[in-house]
C-alpha cells in the first residue's frame, strides 16, 4: 500500500492511504520520538525531513552500535512519559548482510544487541502499568542466501514479537501474527483510534490496565527465529 518495494532509493507510489503511526498520534496531542544509528552528514537534512513528515517530534541519528543508539535515546528514555519511543538497533543486519546470518560476527552483533536490551530493561520501570516494551525484528536472514533476507524462507519470515510491561499478561502471542498488528496494538494501548487504512489488528490480552499516561518503547533489530536469540 505504501509503495515501497525495495531498500534502493526511490520515489514511492502509494497504492492507498497511507497513515504512519506517528502521524497518527501527533493527531491525538501524544508524541513519537525516533532513535535510529549514524547517517552520513549529507543525508541528515533529507532524514530529519523524512521523520518529521511521517509525524515524529524528535529524531536523532546517532551511534554505530545498539548500546549507542541507546544511550542517544536515554534523555527521552526519562522525560518522555506518554506517545511512543522507537529504537532501531541495526547491528545484527550490518553482521548478517557483511558476514553471514549466524556467522561469527553475526553472533557477536546479537551479543550486543542482547546487552543493550538488558540495559533498556534497566532504565524502565516495567513494573509501571502505564509503560510497555515492544522488542521485535523486522525480518530474520540466511535463509535462501547466506547473506541476505529476501526470499520467503522461514528463516527470511520469522521474527520474534515481544511485549513487556506492568499491565501485560503473560502469554503466547496467536498464529498468524505480523508486523501490520504491532501498530494496531501501540494505538490500541494509547487509546487512539486505529485508521481504517490499517490491516493489522491489536493483540488481545497485551493492554495495560488503565493509566493516565502511557507509553510504548519499540526496540527494532533484524534478528533470526526468536528460538536463536541469546536470552536477555
Amino acid at each position: 500500500r505504501h509503495g515501497l518495494e525495495s531498500d534502493r532509493f526511490q520515489i514511492p507510489r502509494p497504492r492507498g492511504t497511507v497513515d504512519p503511526l506517528p502521524r497518527v498520534l501527533a493527531g491525538a496531542g501524544l508524541p513519537s520520538a525516533m532513535f535510529i544509528g549514524h547517517v552520513p552528514f549529507l543525508m541528515r537534512p533529507l532524514a530529519t525531513r523524512i521523520a518529521r513528515h511521517l509525524g515524529f517530534h524528535d529524531a536523532r541519528c546517532r551511534g554505530r552500535s545498539a548500546i549507542e543508539v541507546l544511550a542517544s535515546a536515554r534523555g527521552a528514555l526519562s522525560d518522555q512519559r506518554d506517545g511512543v519511543i522507537i529504537m532501531h538497533w541495526g547491528d545484527a543486519d550490518r553482521a548478517g548482510h557483511d558476514h553471514g546470518w549466524m556467522s561469527d560476527r553475526y553472533g557477536e552483533a546479537a551479543n550486543v544487541l542482547d546487552a543493550a536490551l538488558g540495559l533498556l530493561m534497566k532504565l524502565l520501570d516495567l513494573s509501571d502499568p502505564g509503560t510497555v516494551l515492544v522488542a521485535l525484528a523486522d525480518h530474520g536472514g540466511g535463509g535462501r542466501q547466506r547473506r541476505h533476507h529476501d526470499s520467503d524462507h522461514p528463516a527470511d519470515r520469522t521474527i520474534p514479537i515481544i511485549f513487556a510491561g506492568g499491565g501485560v499478561r503473560p502469554t503466547t502471542l496467536r498464529d498468524g501474527v505480523t508486523l501490520l498488528d504491532v501498530p494496531a496494538t501501540i494505538l490500541a494501548l494509547l487509546g487512539v483510534r486505529q485508521p481504517e487504512s490499517y490491516a493489522g489488528t491489536s493483540l488481545v490480552g497485551v493492554a495495560p490496565r488503565h493509566s493516565p499516561r502511557a507509553r510504548a518503547v519499540v526496540a527494532a533489530s533484524p534478528a533470526p527465529d526468536a528460538s536463536l536469540l541469546p536470552a536477555a
